[in-house]
């Protein structure tokens, strides 16, 4: 009886979704009195339990098909929406740039090659691929390396400036007291492997050791980590900021600092040493392998576009690398929550934007130009945008602040959108991927709701998609904002919530 009963959830649930012959019109951020505001006993239990008010909590619940409010609880009050923001970044770029859009990384020259040396500078010019994977800048160099080039004598241009500022990191504070690990990086237009550090490290009853990738040349990570008598599980407790020097000899040294428990094997990843020099020394090593030699440096720069001079040599591209398209990359936006990528898709819509779009000039900065992007989006579709705050687009802010009724409305936006198919793969499917593979397992909603989650210190929420009692799919949205609602027990009030949402006939 529950698999028919299940079936025919899901039966209802697709056949809403293809049809899509919703009912349009303008979606100021109002809700009807008579919605139930209410919260059942259930949640309240859960609230109490975490000592988190009422006030705390803020949502509303539409009709997919007619966006009736069924419930609402300070809906149009603007709050912290954590990573749920990122599904209002998923949409509108799928809308602006397209699911087949897709980043390119440029390696140009306009230096003269005699014999197998190359007698000038080349460039990397990205263009905000959402990872230029070390594999791939090898590929590039083995064109050249095709091309009868061996010695290259000038230096390795750097070109961040599809982005501006080209280095959007510098001068910001931490996000919070780990700014190396990779939920942390913040991004530019070229980020050869995420700019991140593979780290192997193992312990047993006398020392640590570190194994790093990926290959960099004149690089070395050490243990400067103190042994302790520890579950393995809780490494990172203890663990500090690795200090980062440079040698005389110009070498780079990377300190782990901290504690380690004795008999541990853990793998993770850092963003610890400055993006040129990892450019650089990635560069450096993979030109060796390949049997070249390099005597410049990589910089910072501009690639060139054109000859200076009317005798100087044509710029010429040498290769170039395709990035994976939006549609796939927009999986990890949603399904693993990527900051990184986030804020890569929010930056290229700024940085691709028309000047009668954003209303500001192409020098501007690029952050400022998405802000415009999404807002023009939002007014295309009706939506009001009051008290919406962007910061990056992630949602890894504590800036960022949008209200319930807003995210409904996209999400219903969304679900009408010529995009909708590559929208709705990219949410986590209930039961079973994502941060919602354990969560409403034994309801109707499980391998049906598409939900996207968020989580900050003081936040909780999730938004998306789980069908009535009958069905029917509703936009659900739901915030707590409160210093005790992070973790299992914000997660428990929210999960009572949407018990009842899965179970209401309307």
């Amino acid at each position: 009886m529950a698999k028919t009963l299940n079936r025919n959830f899901r039966a209802h649930w697709v056949v809403a979704f293809l049809a899509m012959a919703f009912m349009s019109g303008c979606a100021h951020l109002q809700a009807p009195r008579d919605a139930a505001s209410a919260i059942p006993e259930p949640a309240l239990a859960k609230l109490r339990e975490a000592q988190i008010p009422e006030d705390a909590l803020g949502g509303v619940v539409l009709r997919q098909s007619d966006g009736r409010v069924l419930w609402q609880r300070q809906a149009t009050r603007a709050m912290q929406p954590a990573s749920t923001i990122k599904v209002l970044t998923s949409i509108v770029a799928l809308e602006t740039l397209k699911p087949s859009y897709r980043p390119k990384t440029t390696l140009v020259t306009r230096a003269e090659q005699r014999g197998d040396t190359l007698r000038g500078d080349l460039a990397l010019v990205g263009g905000g691929a959402d990872e230029l994977s070390v594999d791939a800048l090898e590929s590039m160099l083995r064109t050249l390396r095709a091309q009868g080039v061996r010695v290259i004598e000038g230096d390795l241009i750097v070109d961040r400036e599809f982005f501006q500022p080209p280095r959007p990191y510098e001068g910001v504070a931490p996000f919070d007291e780990s700014p190396e690990f990779r939920y942390n990086v913040i991004p530019d237009a070229l980020m050869l492997g995420s700019n991140l550090n593979q780290l192997a490290i193992a312990s047993d009853e006398k020392e640590v050791r570190v194994v790093f990738g990926p290959l960099m040349d004149g690089v070395q990570f050490v243990s400067e980590m103190a042994l302790v008598e520890k579950s393995c599980a809780l490494w990172e407790d203890d663990w500090k900021i690795p200090r980062v020097d440079k040698l005389v000899s110009g070498e780079i040294r990377v300190a782990l600092l901290g504690t380690f428990p004795k008999n541990c094997s853990i793998a993770t990843e850092i963003n610890i040493i400055d993006r040129t020099d990892y450019v650089e020394r990635v560069t450096r090593a993979l030109w060796k392998s390949l049997g070249g030699q390099w005597s410049g440096r990589a910089r910072e720069g501009i690639a060139p576009t054109r000859s200076a001079n009317a005798g100087d040599p044509p710029v010429r591209t040498v290769s170039n690398v395709d990035s994976r398209t939006l549609a796939e990359f927009n999986r990890d936006i949603n399904k693993r929550s990527d900051n990184a990528m986030t804020r890569i898709a929010y930056l290229t819509m700024g940085a691709l934007a028309s000047d009668a779009t954003t209303k500001l000039e192409k020098s501007a900065p690029t952050a400022a130009r998405a802000d415009a992007v999404v807002r023009a989006w939002l007014r295309e579709n009706g939506i009001d945008d009051a008290g919406l705050v962007i910061e990056n687009g992630s949602g890894l802010s504590r800036k960022e602040m949008i209200a319930p009724m807003t995210l409904a409305q996209t999400l219903r936006a969304a679900q009408k959108s010529k995009w909708a198919s590559e929208f709705m793969m990219s949410l986590p499917i209930v039961g079973i991927d994502g941060a919602m593979r354990n969560r409403l397992r034994d309801t109707p909603a499980n391998e049906i709701g598409r939900m996207k989650t968020g989580g900050l210190r003081n936040v909780t929420s999730v938004a998306g998609y789980l069908p009535d009692a009958s069905g029917e799919p509703q936009v659900v949205v739901l915030f707590l904002n409160h210093d005790n609602a992070r973790g299992a027990k914000g997660r428990a009030v929210l999960d009572e919530l949407m018990k009842g949402f899965v179970g209401q006939g309307r």
